[in-house]
């Protein structure tokens, strides 16, 4: 292989891993350094061709970290991709990257262009069909699907071939109010403190006075709440039509103020205690330490607005 592509002249290719991940394609030698986007990611963020004059190359990747275009330090475009739904290469623009192919997928996948499968570590991945060409190595313990990637490869990702797992960068974008970034590079940075659990780093980051990304959870996970389920919260107003509440945050009766990691001054706003009448799905988990509290109590967060589910009887104030 010569720049990727068959040639007369052999040339082997080495590849270099950091445990799971792919750090390096050594062509010759020439090195292709990877770099992602966190020390946990696979999401690819760079590749360094080279040693004595490296050139630096920008992943831009879909919110799956699948690569679609690479730029140069100028920004200039070196290569562009275009990819089906479940990540098999469509078409491509001519490589003007150093001469060497881009073959990153889906992440932690690697595209053997002879046979059109990707590498996916545990197992090969299919594309044309999407999904894995062997059985799932721990059989019917991973579900009845042996050969399943994902119940979608937009929101799901399975770097090793062996477990899939939600892609947090895309959970984390969702859940954050989107006008508290002002661009992609600014979220990508929270998001990193965010995977860090580095609370002061990023509550300095947001700036004084903002409110945590990703709805405030350190993680969050969907539940549903009994009926006789008691609740509480700090919120809401009075005018001359009665009480409202249009907050949809709400933390089991009881819970500590700290817990909550809320302004101090929430403290002057109406306490109320409500009970579940309907079986009620919210997201659950612990709360970020912000505002000068140490948080991590449990929190959930409702779909529809406190006033909301009192007139359509899931709650009950008490």
């Amino acid at each position: 292989m010569l720049f990727g592509q068959p040639t007369g002249k052999p040339v082997t290719t080495r590849f270099v891993w950091e445990g799971f991940r792919l750090l390096q394609e050594v062509h010759g030698d020439v090195p292709l350094t990877y770099v992602y986007s966190d020390q946990d990611s696979y999401d690819p963020l760079a590749r360094i061709d080279g040693v004595d004059a490296p050139e630096i190359f920008w992943f831009h990747c879909q919110p799956n970290g699948t690569p679609e275009r690479m730029t140069d330090s100028e920004g200039q475009v070196r290569w562009e991709g275009v990819n089906s739904a479940w990540g098999k290469l469509l078409r491509e623009s001519e490589t003007q990257v150093s001469g060497y192919s881009q073959n990153l997928r889906m992440q932690g996948q690697y595209l053997d262009r002879e046979t059109g499968l990707h590498y996916n570590l545990f197992r090969y991945y299919d594309p044309d069909c999407g999904r894995f060409t062997q059985q799932d190595p721990i059989g019917l313990a991973g579900g009845i699907n042996l050969y399943q990637y994902a119940p979608n490869a937009l929101g799901w990702v399975d770097p090793w071939g062996l477990s899939r797992c939600k892609n947090d960068w895309n959970e984390f974008q969702k859940k954050s109010n989107k006008r508290q970034f002002s661009s992609r590079t600014q979220a990508s940075k929270a998001y990193a403190l965010w995977k860090k659990q580095d609370w002061a780093a990023l509550e300095k980051f947001m700036g004084d006075g903002a409110w945590p990304p990703n709805r405030g959870f350190i993680t969050a996970t969907k539940t549903t709440l009994k009926p006789g389920t008691k609740v509480d919260r700090y919120g809401g107003w009075t005018d001359a039509d009665g009480f409202h509440d249009s907050g949809t945050f709400i933390s089991p009766a009881g819970s500590s103020f700290e817990g909550r990691a809320l302004q101090q001054n929430t403290l002057n706003k109406p306490y109320s205690v409500y009970e579940v009448l309907k079986p009620l799905p919210v997201d659950s988990g612990p709360a970020i330490p912000w505002f000068g509290q140490p948080g991590r109590g449990t929190q959930y967060e409702t779909s529809e607005a406190i006033e909301a589910l009192i007139e359509n009887g899931f709650l009950r104030k008490i």
